[in-house]
């Protein structure tokens, strides 16, 4: 006997029956004890599986029923997490047998789970079968019909209707709505052969003709649209597959609603209204005949979302040399026939494009648009039941305007208009009413009705209650103005209109004339806005300026950028320069501001000279130092842009010294925002320059007790109250500037014989004990800490010279050494402990 051979007997005489043994119920345990060990053997199933799939096909059909019936029957169990362990079995054994098993699972799984929860549970499992096997297309075709009598007991059924009862739902989570049910419908749509497909929906048309239960119908439908899903995905099925079915759907649909109506007009005859036959009587009471015409309505829907999904993900073709398109225009006769007894008209995408010839004959273009509109008649009251038809129908007419098959006639357009004005005010009905006026809007309709409309959306801009409707109305009135031929005096006299609502009363209102005002300056063409360059400069400036809303500032400062960039002038600067030359301080303040924002733009149309001597008689005059706070935030950031985009320190140096006199002033300003621009000011003047530098140039401002007194001030920054690190970094960097002025005049020998302090060291004593008041009283914060650690760091880093580091380094052979320098050398050493300490932490 080969070695080949001995495996195999050994598989077959030795495993599989131990194997088989530890997945058979044991007989001789406790229930409670059984299934806890089935909950243990169930998943050596699969691996018995495997064994049987290598020992050949004679193995599989004689051992492989039996054991995919002991997982069935694991699925009886009561408890949910050993239904879920028997669930996750099955599938692995699909996985492991393939597709052609699959019919033997929906056998066992309908024969071994039939009452109660069980059908529950059977659902659930097939759908665990669909969703986590990967199938060819076809291969579940033969089990289609089965599978679809049991989804259409938990759907309709009296499967379904248990779903109501809390109990079950409690104790069998797979009675949980209806999702089960729906995903196998999708699933199996996915993975199915074209001609099984009316075996999936033949069950479901039949049950929305027969049902008369609203919610049976809620029910089906729902299952339609998840088959409408997979079909779009399945890649069985091209667009003619597609056209065919729904032209399939349509077609019988209306030959039935043609026979009907036939039917009742022979039956109809003609009685006198007036006269009684003789032998009339009272007839008894009967039932009430089911018309299953009026559910047809949800087929045509399947039908037409079917048709859309198509176009929409380019399964169906709308090219001019496409084959689709004679097809889809037979189906359009179709649906405008039957337009006025459908509760749907899906038809707006459809008629978005220009190519269908039935479209192009003027008789179905009227008939059409006749049809339209008497449904807009009917219906145009949208409430909570139609509301969906009338929107459809107002997006068929919306694209029925906007296509190129032929002109509707002013009477139908004064109509529309009628109807997108009383649309205008309903939140859930703008969304259809401005797609149409945007559409009337192309067609050039000069009327009063539009400039009427024009002026109401124009309100609606600014007062509507949502963002949506606000947003929707500022794009309409801006293309109204842009394409509607109002003429030169009525587009002034809403631009008007328009800038003076900058000053509406609430908030949203003014934000939203700021978006208004940005599509203006973003969309009108050259020609037209050009001449209000100016006008709009001032009204953004001004609402840049004192809008008390920190919202439309910040809009009207994009704005703003936006128009001087796009459409740069003269009068930008010039306007700039009148108001820095202005007597009221909210008119200073607004040059100021602009000069600051605007620097890149107008820096070479502004006259410097202008500026520098506005803002050199603004510094000098004797109320200067009472100044509004936010003069001053602005005057300093205007200062601060003009010196670095101007040599001002060349060419106006007594303006200069002016500057560093009101910054000097402003650094123990009580305002945190005017303390940050004028120490910003300050590190901007001295800058890369040495004390000497700045005492030659200017010799009446820089002297050797201004030093000392610009680091008083900025101690007095870190001793605030309230310390911003971001807004201390220009502080921070004008002490280390100090501290580099007081390490050139250090002199160790001078300080050793006159036993005073050098300034070195007073000022490094100072933020030594700010850092310990903070350590002491506020314990919580520990910005100050940071910012002077940081300070030293960068002050010691900076100077790695050799006389700084003899400084430093203490080998104890100087006893002579002044306590100063001990202090000194002891803080800096402490400083840089620190410092490492917080790297290693970080």
């Amino acid at each position: 006997m080969g070695l080949l051979q001995k495996v195999y007997t050994y598989l077959h005489l030795v495993v599989r029956p131990k194997l088989y043994k530890l997945v058979t119920r044991r007989e001789d345990v406790n229930v409670d004890a059984e299934a806890d060990e089935q909950v243990i053997h169930i998943p050596l199933a699969s691996a018995l599986i495997k064994v049987l799939c290598t020992l050949g096909l004679e193995a599989i059909r004689s051992y492989c029923p039996s054991i995919i019936l002991k997982i069935v029957d694991m699925l009886r169990s009561r408890n949910f997490s050993q239904r879920e362990i028997a669930r996750k079995a099955l599938v692995s054994a699909l996985n492991i047998l393939g597709d052609r098993w699959f019919g033997l699972f929906i056998e066992e799984l309908q024969a071994g789970l039939q009452r109660g929860y069980q059908k529950h549970v059977q659902i659930a499992s097939i759908s665990a079968l669909l969703h986590g096997h990967e199938f060819e297309t076809g291969t579940v075709d033969d089990q289609i019909i089965p599978i679809t009598d049991t989804l259409l007991s938990d759907l309709v059924g009296e499967q379904g209707k248990e779903k109501k009862i809390g109990k079950i739902v409690g104790k069998t989570p797979e009675a949980k709505g209806k999702n089960y049910s729906i995903g196998c419908y999708k699933r199996l749509s996915q993975i199915l052969s074209p001609g099984a497909l009316n075996s999936l929906i033949q069950p479901i048309k039949e049950r929305i003709l027969n049902s008369t239960e609203l919610k049976d119908h809620v029910a089906l439908f729902g299952a339609l649209k998840a088959i409408c899903e997979g079909l779009i995905s399945n890649e069985a099925f091209d667009g003619n597959h597609l056209v065919i079915l729904s032209a399939q759907i349509l077609t019988e649909n209306s030959a039935e609603e043609a026979k009907a109506k036939e039917k009742r007009e022979k039956k109809e005859e003609r009685r006198s209204c007036i006269l009684l036959d003789e032998n009339d009587s009272v007839a008894p009471k009967a039932k009430a005949s089911h018309n299953k015409i009026t559910n047809k309505h949800y087929l045509n829907q399947f039908a037409l979302s079917v048709l859309i999904s198509g176009i929409k993900f380019d399964k169906i073709d709308l090219s001019v040399t496409s084959e689709h398109l004679a097809k889809l225009d037979g189906i359009l006769q179709i649906m405008i026939d039957m337009l006025d007894l459908n509760r749907h008209s899906d038809e707006a995408m459809m008629l978005k494009n220009p190519r269908f010839s039935t479209l192009r004959d003027p008789k179905q273009f009227t008939k059409l648009a006749e049809k339209l509109f008497f449904v807009l008649k009917n219906q145009c009251r949208g409430n909570a039941s139609n509301s969906e038809y009338v929107s459809a129908a107002f997006k068929a007419v919306t694209a029925l305007i906007s296509s190129d098959y032929g002109p509707l006639s002013d009477d139908y357009l004064l109509v529309l208009l009628g109807y997108a004005e009383e649309d205008l005010f309903n939140n859930e009905r703008q969304a259809a009413a401005f797609p149409l006026l945007h559409a009337m809007l192309k067609k050039n309709k000069v009327c009063d009705e539009m400039e009427y409309i024009g002026n109401k959306v124009f309100k609606l801009s600014i007062q509507a209650d949502t963002e949506a409707g606000r947003s929707s109305a500022r794009n309409f009135f801006i293309q109204f103005l842009i394409d509607y031929p109002l003429g030169p005096l009525l587009l002034e006299k809403y631009i008007n209109k328009l800038l003076g609502n900058t000053n509406y009363g609430i908030d949203t209102g003014r934000e939203s004339v700021i978006a208004s005002i940005r599509h203006v300056v973003a969309k009108f063409p050259e020609k037209m806005m050009r001449p209000r360059t100016s006008i709009f400069f001032t009204v953004l400036a001004t609402s840049f300026s004192t809008d008390q809303s920190l919202k439309v500032r910040e809009d009207a400062s994009v704005v703003l950028k936006e128009l001087t960039s796009k459409y740069p002038s003269e009068d930008y600067a010039n306007l700039t320069c009148e108001y820095l030359q202005h007597e009221h301080p909210e008119k200073i303040r607004l040059g100021c501001l602009l000069v600051g924002f605007l620097i890149d733009e107008l820096k070479n149309t502004l006259q410097p000279e202008i500026v520098v001597n506005a803002l050199s008689n603004l510094v000098n005059n004797e109320d200067f130092a009472s100044c509004d706070d936010a003069l001053l935030v602005a005057l300093f950031d205007a200062l601060q842009s003009l010196f670095e985009n101007f040599d001002l320190e060349k060419s106006y140096t007594t303006a200069t010294e002016c500057f560093a006199k009101a910054g000097e002033l402003h650094l123990s300003h009580p305002h945190t925002w005017v303390r940050e621009r004028a120490a910003r000011l300050i590190l901007q003047l001295v800058k890369s320059k040495s004390f000497l530098e700045l005492k030659e140039a200017y010799p009446d401002f820089w002297d050797e007790a201004k030093v000392r007194s610009i680091a008083k001030k900025c101690l007095l920054q870190f001793k605030c109250q309230f310390v911003d690190r971001e807004e201390m970094e220009p502080c921070k960097l004008l002490v280390i500037w100090v501290l580099d002025e007081f390490l050139k005049r250090y002199d160790q020998e001078l300080e050793e014989t006159d036993g005073k302090r050098s300034e070195l060291l007073w000022l490094s004593q100072k933020l030594n004990g700010v850092a310990a008041e903070e350590n002491s009283d506020r314990p919580s914060e520990t910005t100050r800490r940071e910012l002077v650690i940081e300070l030293f760091l960068q002050f010691i880093i900076k100077h790695k010279s050799e006389k700084y580091s003899a400084f430093e380094r203490d080998d104890g052979s100087s006893s002579a050494r002044s306590d100063g320098e001990r202090r000194f050398k002891a803080n800096a050493r402490n400083v840089e402990k620190i410092i490492a300490q917080r790297r290693d932490c970080s």
